[in-house]
């Protein structure tokens, strides 16, 4: 007996998966500009940064 594989489904759940991963680096790279020094929400010193990435 063999078991078959279920392929498209599979693959469907994976693309999706990868898309959704593109936006969400899209996203996370979009706020990031927002907090670039000279925006209105700037972060200015070097501890403010350290705070949002850790």
């Amino acid at each position: 007996m063999t078991a078959k594989f279920p392929g498209p489904a599979i693959a469907g759940c994976f693309l999706w998966f990868v898309r959704a991963g593109r936006i969400a680096v899209l996203m996370a790279l979009g706020i990031t500009v927002l907090y670039m020094p000279g925006m209105p929400s700037g972060l200015v010193w070097p501890y403010e940064w350290v705070i949002v990435f850790v």
